[in-house]
């Protein structure tokens, strides 16, 4: 009965080492498939069959007289199956660059996006091609170069303005780039290119009109600008950088702004007054003064007798005289405090008041709140600080009339006056 039972476990032991047997070479056999499978999607390759080629490495040690051949191969297929963590971060970026790739042009910044989550992965071994040794590049020079040949022989080009465009006009303005930097002198064709660039959005791309923008820093600039858009489509929004930002605020408070323009009164009040409330202000500015401001003095005299001479020989000219030649060579009335005034008798008022000790701000805004959607806050010519009195100067002789002005203007402020 003891022999029956001991050949019935040795056969059952030899059952299930046959199966195993059998196992690992179908598991051996399918490595190939398998792995594929899981590369193909980490994440939905079957438990059971991951767990199964995990178990291999301990194959070795349980089966005596493996080859060394087969040895080596169990302990590769255990090997990948036991780095499936490092496969799956592998997995999810190689399908964002997949995705990224997928597009018909990778701009500069898809290319920077995809640089960043390379550096992410761990480990030495890529188990994706693409991930390795920058190869997504070729595919991202291919793509690219491609697309830019194709379009770059749209019949749009061959007539902006009257102007057919070059090739580095064209491949600027079909580069789908978050930003093109264009370099080139006065004259060259930048803004030709940009109509080039709006004629092209809308009739190759389908972008509406209303969704561009077109913005240059200067109004000189902004007015050429609208004007050659203009040739391709009205009602374009062309604007300076400056007007937008304005337009931009006053829309969100649902009050027109209004935009200080006395620079020169700014800094002549902070070296009159602020400069003396900070010692290390004051200290610097010393400093600076007296050892490091240079007069632009390049010649050295030998004595004071020369110096005096060559003193005689310059034209001196009275504060008032100065400050008159500026304000002419700028086209500006400037008060002594180098604000900007509008009139004539503005100037006067100023200076009298800043002569005579009289603290004032030129168009300090009203007390009260009087700006709107579509108006300014009220800002009166003068308001006397000590005193908060506020004095309004109107440009008018005795009769009530505004002489300086034709009959159309006149009348017009006369009724901003009442």
């Amino acid at each position: 009965m003891d022999a029956v039972i001991a050949f019935d476990q040795t056969e059952e032991t030899r059952k299930k080492h046959n199966e195993r047997v059998a196992l690992i070479k179908h598991l051996l056999e399918n490595r190939t498939f398998a792995s594929r499978e899981c590369l193909s999607n980490p994440y939905l390759f079957s438990p059971d069959m991951l767990l199964q080629y995990q178990e291999l490495s301990d194959v070795k040690g349980r089966f005596h007289g493996i080859p060394e051949a087969t040895a080596r191969e169990l302990s590769e297929v255990s090997s990948f199956f036991a780095d499936i963590e490092t496969i799956k971060t592998q997995y999810d970026v190689f399908s964002f660059v997949q995705n990224t790739l997928r597009q018909k042009y990778i701009s500069l910044r898809g290319v920077s996006l995809i640089e960043s989550r390379l550096k992410g992965l761990s480990g030495r071994r890529f188990y994706y091609s693409l991930l390795n040794g920058g190869e997504f590049h070729k595919v991202v020079a291919s793509k690219n170069g491609t697309y830019i040949a194709e379009n770059v022989k749209n019949p749009l080009f061959d007539n902006v303005n009257g102007v057919s465009l070059d090739l580095s006009q064209r491949e600027a303005i079909v580069k789908e780039e978050i930003s093109t930097l264009v370099v080139a002198g006065a004259g060259t064709g930048k803004t030709t290119t940009i109509c080039g660039k709006v004629l092209y959005l809308m009739e190759a791309m389908g972008v509406d009109k209303n969704d561009i923008l077109l913005l240059s820093y200067s109004k000189n600039s902004a007015g050429d600008l609208k004007a050659k858009i203009g040739k391709i489509e009205t009602g374009m929004a062309v604007s300076t950088f400056h007007s937008l930002g304005l337009g931009i605020i006053d829309d969100t408070n649902n009050e027109k702004q209004d935009v200080d323009d006395q620079y020169d009164a700014i800094v002549e009040s902070f070296f009159r007054e602020e400069m003396f409330r900070d010692q290390s202000v004051s200290s610097n500015i010393l400093l600076y003064y007296s050892q490091f401001f240079s007069s632009g003095q390049t010649h050295h005299f030998h004595d004071e007798g020369e110096l005096f001479e060559s003193l005689k020989m310059n034209e001196y000219t009275t504060i008032k005289d100065e400050m008159m030649a500026y304000a002419k060579s700028n086209g500006d009335r400037l008060t002594i405090k180098k604000e900007r005034v509008k009139s004539d008798e503005e100037l006067a008022i100023a200076n009298f008041y800043f002569l005579h000790g009289i603290k004032y701000e030129y168009e300090a805004p009203y007390l009260k709140q009087t700006s709107a959607s579509q108006k300014r806050q009220y800002k009166p010519d003068f308001i006397l600080i000590d005193y908060q009195i506020y004095h309004e100067h109107y440009g008018i002789n005795r009769s009530g009339e505004t002489p300086q002005y034709d009959s159309e203007a006149g009348q017009k402020y006369l009724l901003s006056m009442a």
